[in-house]
């Protein structure tokens, strides 16, 4: 049971310096300076940050996955009701409607991502080719 015991302070404690450490890094802080406040190696830091980084990035996946779930859930009561006004007025507007419906839900779920992408990779390499350092890139080394 001490084992236990012992395992679960570990991970608070883990828990608490990478919460610390974030902190510290989004103050400006580098890596080398977060390690010596906390008394760790640099490496530890790393893999802290790395850790963080992936924790917030699958958060804000699941918080875009249930805002894309509840607009793709509009846009089909939308649609649905552009579809009844259309049949019994027969107005080119309720079609108009249901296109633009359409065209959002293919935007919404990334149809079109591909050739966008396509397009943005081209601009960033006639600007420049601006390079985005990600810290889930990084090489942590060993302790």
């Amino acid at each position: 049971m001490v084992r236990g015991k012992a395992k679960n302070t570990n991970k608070m404690a883990k828990s608490e310096r990478q919460r610390k450490a974030a902190r510290l890094y989004l103050t400006g802080k580098t890596q080398y300076m977060i390690a010596d406040m906390l008394g760790v190696n640099v490496s530890t830091i790393c893999r802290d940050l790395a850790d963080v980084a992936k924790t917030w990035k699958d958060e804000a996946i699941k918080d875009i996955s249930l805002v894309k779930e509840m607009e793709l859930k509009k846009l089909d009561t939308l649609e649905a009701q552009a579809a009844e006004m259309y049949e019994s007025t027969l107005e080119a507007k309720w079609l108009d409607i249901r296109l633009k419906a359409m065209d959002r839900r293919t935007k919404l779920i990334g149809l079109d991502a591909a050739i966008e992408s396509k397009v943005r990779m081209d601009a960033d390499l006639t600007h420049g080719g601006n390079i985005n350092i990600n810290l889930l890139d990084a090489d942590c080394g060993e302790d």
